[in-house]
């Protein structure tokens, strides 16, 4: 019996070889039952002045059904915060209602440092540099605004699995309370 012969007729070895393939070649990999339930389950907050932001109806016709868009925060202990679980902030005509002289950037640094397990990604049409001072220290990433749509929804895809992942390890490991 050949090698060949022996890895095709046993099935067991060669579904054993695929999930390590998967394993080391797709750290992200998840069933897209999985990925559907993820995407249903997760709050996206965009917050910019500009309620219009084409890629939020991208992010919609891609199901992900909990995004929102809102001008502006008035409370960091408001459902918009409390209930979502990642934001993207445009760091330009935000943060007004907060008072912020940074406008999203301070915006990002205090949900930052109140929601520590919260994705937020910073965007602008400017050119990112020194601008971003400490929120580019602090966020979890940062994007030109002008990007295509499709780098938002991986940032998305990515940050919504990995807290999906810590959440199903915490409940694993405490009791599923959350």
């Amino acid at each position: 019996m050949t090698v060949i012969t022996w890895l095709i007729s046993n099935v067991s070895f060669l579904e054993w070889l695929l999930k390590m393939y998967r394993k080391i070649h797709y750290k992200n990999y998840i069933s897209p039952n999985k990925l559907d339930f993820i995407k249903n389950n997760t709050g996206i907050l965009f917050i910019d002045d500009e309620t219009g932001f084409s890629t939020v109806k991208i992010f919609k016709q891609s199901k992900w059904n909990n995004t929102n868009i809102e001008k502006d925060i008035a409370n960091l202990d408001s459902d918009l915060i409390v209930k979502n679980d990642i934001f993207f902030i445009d760091i330009n005509g935000v943060g007004k209602k907060l008072r912020y002289k940074d406008g999203g950037q301070g915006l990002c640094v205090d949900i930052k440092k109140r929601y520590p397990e919260k994705k937020v990604i910073i965007y602008s049409a400017d050119e990112i540099g020194g601008r971003f001072n400490e929120a580019l220290r602090i966020a979890d990433e940062c994007l030109p605004k002008n990007v295509e749509p499709k780098e938002f929804l991986n940032l998305a895809n990515d940050f919504a699995i990995e807290l999906f992942k810590k959440r199903k390890l915490y409940s694993q490991k405490c009791g599923n309370i959350l």
